[in-house]
């Protein structure tokens, strides 16, 4: 075992188990007690400068958070991970199931001032799939991914509807148009040159882009002729109403910068900020600190085609020396609990398999290395710093495995290095977090498929495969926890992933910023988000 250095003490982690039940207790009083104000700037830190303005083509979790603000799809998430509307005003769904046919909401305009139509819709859906453009999530619907999909034609029904119609019926069309991670946008023609290039989006959202300064910042403008939802704010779905004028999202890599500025009030909001910084977060009447469950999925990669750990006595005996329970308590600062499996606890397929792993069993891990033939060599464990539960992770696993005897050294890279070297499978070790996905069939689909097709696919067993493609075909719940089942279990047996814990994320919030709060898929709002009135009535 590592030495108790390693480890925050018991009582530190019960001290932060009762200050996270008096946040979650004081944080509503805190939102709704003062009175709302339009105009001037909301300022934000980013971990990182986003990828691209091109969404859904070179692209991650800041990228998104920055560009869900200004392109919108047809639909979206609502908080309680249910499929709402968003451009779309009502669907309808065929007896078949084949076809879904979207009215638009009255009233849209894009940014450029042009009213949204049927024919726009079609032509951004002809554009995300033609293969020149290069949207990372075109096999989820043209019929090449695991799980399905296949788009047999689009037709515009008159200006206000348009029709999908799919080769066959699949549970997951509408999961798949809802999700954060390759966003289904609908935008103007005038976003590409006259050669089909890209230029910036003219989206349709409650804010566009007016500045971007390459590793400092992104600037969006509050769009004056947005037409939010009626109702509350609901996930991405619901009201996405603009309060601020402008929204400065100021690239922070730095945790303990991005905390000195939030502290000096030189930001408002600073999201996902380290577990360690509560404490003292918490003690300040300036600060409020939103902790927030969410289904974010912190893993450990073994990469099965390395010479090494194509031995899977290696990667089980790697799966036996960690104890997952203690990797999430330490690196969360006591926030998280050990989750193993791809279906996160909560869901309605959880069950007693889901919940089967590995036993902790160092004894068994040093001899699963012997009868392996280990002799020593070095394994690199890649990860980096950007994201801190996945640095943290890694400094708790490999400790761990050294005190098996496995010679494993830290390759700490920057986040686009270890991004790349994710989706080409160029590493041996990889400690790495998975953004949230609602349905599991998504959450599966991460690391299962055919890595003919998809470099980033970690196991990928034919049968497994097919049965990952089968439960997003069917609707009967009793039938997809079987082939939830089956398909942990099989994953479990490989071990090429180890699944560690769901994130509880902190972001870090201004006292007199007004009904800010998080939601479980975790991507952080600025719409419905105003600052409190002085007495004189200025911000």
């Amino acid at each position: 075992m590592p030495s108790s250095k390693s480890w925050i003490h018991v009582k530190s982690v019960a001290a932060l188990g009762v200050l996270l039940v008096a946040l979650i207790v004081l944080l509503p009083a805190l939102s709704g007690c003062q009175r709302e104000s339009r105009g001037k700037t909301l300022r934000v830190s980013l971990a990182s400068d986003i990828r691209s303005t091109q969404f859904g083509v070179n692209r991650d979790e800041n990228t998104d958070t920055v560009l869900h603000h200004v392109v919108e799809g047809l639909v979206a998430y609502r908080e309680d991970l249910t499929v709402g509307p968003l451009l779309a005003e009502s669907w309808e769904v065929s007896e078949d199931g084949r076809s879904y046919t979207f009215t638009l909401r009255p009233g849209l305009r894009f940014h450029n001032g042009q009213v949204v139509t049927a024919s726009d819709v079609k032509w951004s859906w002809e554009y995300l799939l033609n293969p020149r453009n290069r949207w990372l999530c075109r096999n989820w619907y043209d019929g090449t991914g695991e799980t399905g999909i296949r788009i047999l034609k689009i037709e515009t029904l008159d200006e206000q509807t348009v029709r999908f119609e799919l080769t066959e019926p699949n549970y997951l069309f509408l999961a798949r148009m809802a999700h954060m991670v390759c966003l289904c946008g609908i935008i103007h023609r005038d976003s590409l040159d006259a050669h089909g290039n890209w230029i910036m989006p003219i989206g349709t959202g409650p804010y566009r882009i007016v500045r971007w300064n390459r590793r400092k910042s992104i600037e969006l403008e509050r769009f004056a002729d947005y037409q939010p939802l009626p109702g509350a704010r609901d996930g991405y779905a619901g009201r996405r109403e603009a309060f601020f004028d402008r929204i400065e999202f100021l690239v922070i890599p730095d945790a303990s910068v991005a905390e000195f500025a939030l502290l000096s009030g030189s930001i408002d909001i600073a999201p996902k900020m380290p577990a360690e910084v509560l404490p003292a977060l918490a003690r300040r009447k300036d600060v409020v600190p939103v902790l927030q469950p969410t289904l974010n999925w912190n893993v450990l990669l073994l990469q099965n085609e390395d010479p090494m750990l194509s031995d899977a006595r290696m990667r089980r005996a790697i799966a036996h020396a960690i104890n997952r329970e203690q990797v999430a308590q330490n690196a969360t600062q006591g926030l998280a609990h050990a989750n193993g499996s791809a279906v996160f606890p909560g869901s309605r397929y959880d069950s007693e398999f889901q919940r089967r792993v590995p036993e902790y069993d160092p004894s068994k891990a040093r001899q699963l290395i012997r009868e392996a033939g280990y002799a020593g060599q070095p394994i690199r464990l890649q990860v980096n710093r950007q994201f801190q539960l996945d640095y943290s992770s890694a400094i708790i696993v490999a400790e761990m495995l050294r005190q098996i005897g496995l010679h494993v050294e830290l390759e700490v890279l920057d986040w686009a290095t270890q991004l790349k070297n994710y989706n080409t499978g160029n590493y041996q070790m990889m400690s790495i977090g998975f953004s949230a996905r609602p349905d599991p069939t998504l959450m599966f689909d991460i690391f299962i498929g055919d890595r003919k097709k998809r470099s980033n696919v970690v196991f990928s067993d034919p049968a497994v495969v097919v049965k990952l493609r089968r439960s997003g075909l069917v609707t009967d719940p009793v039938e997809r926890q079987r082939l939830f089942d089956e398909i942990h279990a099989a994953a479990d047996a490989d071990s090429s992933l180890i699944g560690l814990f769901n994130h509880t994320i902190l972001d870090a919030v201004r006292a007199d910023i007004i009904n800010y709060s998080s939601w479980p898929l975790a991507r952080p709002r600025f719409w419905g988000v105003s600052r409190q009135m002085t007495e004189g009535g200025e911000q």
